[in-house]
């Protein structure tokens, strides 16, 4: 979906927040060690030591599906290094962000542009984004494969044909066999070709058809862990029952009712940033606490929890309640704009068009966040809750930072610098803490 050119000023800063993003990614890509407290690492040696894949339970990790690690397999068996492989990390992050920069710079979901390039800032310099963006894990080709399937789903319901609904079922195939998160895009996509249908008044036969195809080419493409799921376990999707976890139970109990719902006292996050028991019992916390900064101790980026730089982690804290608080704004006014679904057969057709985009990027969010929540109360354990699992709907979470920036800033100028000054100032902090903690990496500290 796409409004024509941008102004020449907008185009320039939304370059510079590009090339300012790819070099913050080749910096970090330098000095990130490859793992995170997930050892994807042992799943290449299963590969190598076996010369299969292994089923769920053999190895920690052997839940996931295998395609990323087919994919990086040869690099792994010819140098036997994960800083090597970690390098594939680092190209589908750029991939992404290049992506999300021409969804952004064209989108006519976006009504303004300083919305338009606080959502960019968001995107190349969100700290946490940037790096389990380039970790050694299969989340960089999730991210970049649910960036790819909204950017289609978008263009289909521009130009609806037969090819896009495979092209959409292929995409949300290939996302199967990377990443579990996948699923929640199917009922989402399934809803959107039955909704441009409808609009479009195809024949039942047609629906069934475009239906079919998409669910075809998706289950025949995406299906190979659910298969060998029930062969091994006769279940499709495994859970504690079939493959006994020992460290969720360490984990247990996260939920305690109603406090641990209505938590949003961040002011613990400011007290202590990193996490304890102040905070693991609150599932706003948990979210809030791990998008804007490292709450859960994940990689060698770990100077700035102690001694002189602690204050930085805090000051990420206490700043990003004004973006977080837009965002939440921004899901409200999408929440509400998407109810004009219902007037499927009155809306003129650049509106629907705007309604039915909003409506496919709301719920790639959501449904990203409803699918963890749901693993989360399922397993009861902490680890559960935490933003880079919906990072896969990325471009839907920097959509709603520039929806709740427009509302709040509309007809109001002054209102709308002071916010787009602390944004800057989020920013800044975020960034510097990534300085400080590459700087510890390169001088050896």
């Amino acid at each position: 979906m796409s409004d024509g050119a941008r102004p020449a000023g907008c185009e320039r800063t939304l370059r510079r927040l590009l090339w300012l993003g790819v070099a913050l990614r080749l910096a970090v890509g330098v000095c990130l060690a490859p793992a995170n407290n997930d050892p994807h690492i042992e799943f290449l040696q299963f590969l190598s030591d076996h010369g299969r894949l292994p089923f769920g339970g053999e190895i920690y990790i052997s839940f996931h599906p295998p395609l990323y690690y087919l994919v990086v397999a040869p690099i792994w068996f010819a140098t036997h290094s994960a800083k090597a492989v970690q390098v594939f990390s680092v190209a589908l992050s750029l991939a992404n962000l290049w992506l999300i920069h021409g969804f952004l710079a064209r989108t006519a979901l976006i009504a303004s542009d300083r919305g338009r390039v606080q959502a960019m800032a968001l995107v190349a310099l969100l700290p946490q984004f940037v790096l389990f963006s380039s970790f050694l894990s299969n989340d960089p080709p999730a991210y970049l494969i649910g960036t790819s399937i909204l950017v289609l789903a978008l263009a289909f319901a521009e130009a609806p044909t037969r090819g896009r609904v495979a092209g959409l079922g292929l995409a949300v195939g290939i996302g199967l066999l990377t990443k579990g998160t996948a699923i929640a895009f199917l009922p989402l996509l399934a809803g959107l070709v039955f909704a441009v249908g409808l609009r479009a008044r195809w024949r039942v036969a047609e629906h069934v058809r475009c239906l079919a195809l998409f669910t075809a080419v998706a289950g025949t493409v995406g299906c190979y862990k659910f298969v060998e799921n029930y062969e091994h376990f006769g279940v499709p999707i495994l859970s504690t029952d079939e493959v006994p976890q020992p460290w969720i139970a360490k984990q247990q109990p996260t939920y305690l009712g109603l406090r641990s719902l209505v938590d949003v006292n961040v002011g613990k996050l400011v007290r202590e940033p990193e996490l304890s028991r102040a905070t693991k019992h609150s599932i706003p916390l948990l979210f809030y606490g791990t998008f804007w900064y490292s709450h859960i101790r994940e990689s060698n980026f770990d100077h700035t929890r102690a001694g002189p730089w602690d204050f930085l982690p805090r000051t990420i804290y206490a700043l990003a309640v004004v973006p977080t608080l837009l965002m939440l704004l921004g899901i409200g006014l999408a929440a509400a704009r998407t109810l004009r679904l219902l007037r499927v057969f009155s809306l003129g057709e650049a509106e629907w068009r705007r309604v039915l985009g909003t409506a496919v990027a709301l719920g790639a969010l959501l449904g990203q966040l409803g699918l963890v929540l749901a693993w989360g109360f399922e397993h009861d354990g902490w680890s559960f809750f935490q933003s880079r699992l919906v990072f896969a709907a990325f471009p839907s979470i920097a959509l709603t930072l520039a929806w709740g920036l427009d509302a709040a800033a509309g007809g109001r100028p002054r209102l709308g610098r002071v916010l787009s000054v602390l944004l800057v100032c989020v920013h800044l902090a975020g960034t510097a803490w990534l300085v400080v903690e590459m700087s510890y990496e390169l001088l050896g500290a």
